[in-house]
């Protein structure tokens, strides 16, 4: 299988490069990044992508079996500018879908949000509804959606608020219902990796409970 990755530098992104240059069943990872990933390994190929640019954008997807899609951002790094949040996690994000599935790549997971829905008053979640509905109108052998809680793991950003957020669902974390509950960054990317493999077809959602049961 040929891995496509988008937003490899990020936290569930760097765990999923990590993994799937460990995985056998994956000959080649393609990780799709606006600046080099640093990487040596026989099976990585880090490719400089504009994704303003429709032609390398679509050039850049090529073909592979799978593409993953960690792109996301924050309204820090816009400044608080909402149109340039959209274009980057959505049109990136639906961008990559109809490229790929215009070259016959057959599976797409992607990382949404628990509580993801396109009639959400907050902008986060109703655009992450928006992103998974109109992902789902495109013709795939199988599309793979992933909504994780608050992610644990290690970031290269310093997020003060995050951190905060991080300690108390963590402390409280029995007590969450179950789709709240926060995650690993590499058991998302497990579970991510765990779904593709399967080889099933249709649009499946996975929250807290059936990433677990993926990755046992």
């Amino acid at each position: 299988m040929e891995g496509i990755v988008l937003g490899g530098s990020g936290l569930i992104g760097k765990e999923l490069i990590r993994q799937l240059l460990k995985d056998p069943a994956f000959l080649i990872v393609r990780a799709l990044v606006r600046a080099p990933i640093d990487i040596e390994h026989p099976k990585f190929l880090s490719q400089t992508t504009n994704f303003s640019d429709e032609e390398d954008f679509r050039e850049k997807i090529g073909t592979g079996s799978v593409v993953f899609c960690c792109i996301g951002t924050t309204m820090k790094n816009v400044q608080g500018d909402k149109s340039a949040y959209k274009k980057i996690d959505y049109d990136i994000a639906i961008n990559a879908a109809q490229y790929a599935s215009e070259k016959q790549i057959k599976h797409f997971a992607i990382v949404s949000a628990v509580g993801a829905n396109a009639n959400s008053r907050n902008f986060y979640l109703r655009l992450k509804g928006k992103i998974e509905e109109d992902l789902k109108a495109i013709p795939f052998n199988s599309i793979h959606i992933f909504r994780p809680s608050v992610l644990l793991g290690d970031r290269s950003e310093s997020r003060p608020a995050e951190i905060w957020v991080k300690k108390i669902t963590k402390a409280i974390s029995l007590l969450l219902p179950g789709k709240y509950k926060p995650v690993y960054a590499r058991d998302v990317a497990a579970a991510m990796i765990a779904a593709v493999k399967k080889n099933k077809t249709g649009i499946r959602v996975y929250e807290f409970k059936q990433m677990m049961r993926l990755i046992r």
